[in-house]
């Protein structure tokens, strides 16, 4: 009898939801424990694209994720694919304290701001786990690989109750041989990078723009841009008049530099010591 997600989980409540997946509560019936599963439909006339072409970006993205092994990797415990129904089940380790998007959304309405002690915490591990998809390795075949994120968005890095984050989803991450930079052009976003939007070649310099977008984000609790991009103004972002220190500021701003040649590798973003800090102290209560 083959394995289904109602055969082996048990599933429950709806807690969260995005364009293309719903997430819901699942239990195994053997225990306890608390997973998540991921939920998307790839067949149906309201689809962005088209069922093959959505299967196939699961069908990567679960590729990705076994192959790859970080603390800010969502761990895949089961896949499914279930093609009567056209609905793709992924269950993964829960983390259990929602989303960046609804954290950011919080302090905002109580017109709050988000501590710089909690801004470096998320800082630094996102620094940490876009470097390691970053960093190049070679294949079998000699070739020189690294990992683009491209998706890079407060509503698809999760939270845990411990500080450690999460990125939910590598659904549009490419993985490209060097020296080539030329992917597929980004659906326009507020996070996209700038040569991204113009239809030139990036790679994984856009990925530390959308990350300088992100973390100014959390500091003002307001998007930095609208999906156009870039406005007149708008840089470098000022965070010490918003009570954060001179080195946050200088740190989001060596991402945000519209000309790719002198903006701040996240690789090299990594090494800054206060980031290290920050990281170490979110690992060791993990």
């Amino acid at each position: 009898m083959a394995h289904t997600l109602e055969s082996d989980y048990t599933k429950g409540a709806l807690i969260g939801e995005g364009r293309f997946a719903k997430v819901f509560l699942c239990i195994p019936p053997d225990s306890g424990d608390l997973y998540a599963v991921k939920e998307v439909v790839y067949g149906g006339p309201d689809q962005e694209c088209s069922s093959e072409a959505l299967l196939a970006m699961l069908r990567k993205e679960a590729n990705l994720f076994s192959r790859l092994a970080h603390r800010c990797l969502p761990k895949t415990v089961s896949v499914y694919n279930n093609p009567l129904t056209s609905t793709w089940h992924t269950v993964i380790e829960l983390f259990d304290n929602g989303d960046l998007a609804t954290m950011i959304s919080e302090y905002s309405q109580a017109n709050v701001r988000i501590p710089e002690e909690r801004v470096l915490e998320i800082f630094s591990q996102l620094t940490d786990v876009l470097a390691y998809l970053h960093e190049t390795y070679k294949t079998d075949s000699a070739e020189v690989h690294q990992i683009v994120h491209r998706n890079l968005r407060p509503e698809n890095i999760l939270l845990k109750l411990n500080g450690l984050i999460g990125l939910a989803t590598l659904r549009l991450a490419e993985e490209q041989e060097l020296p080539r930079r030329h992917m597929d052009r980004l659906a326009p976003s507020p996070y996209v990078a700038p040569e991204a939007l113009a239809g030139e070649p990036y790679g994984t310099m856009a990925d530390a723009w959308s990350l300088g977008c992100i973390i100014s984000e959390m500091c003002t609790l307001e998007r930095l841009f609208d999906a156009s991009g870039p406005a007149p103004g708008k840089l470098p972002v000022n965070l010490t008049g918003l009570g954060y220190s001179k080195t946050l500021e200088v740190l989001v701003n060596a991402l945000l530099q519209e000309n790719v040649n002198v903006r701040c590798s996240v690789v090299d973003m990594r090494h800054n010591p206060v980031l290290i800090q920050a990281r170490s102290a979110v690992f060791i209560r993990d």
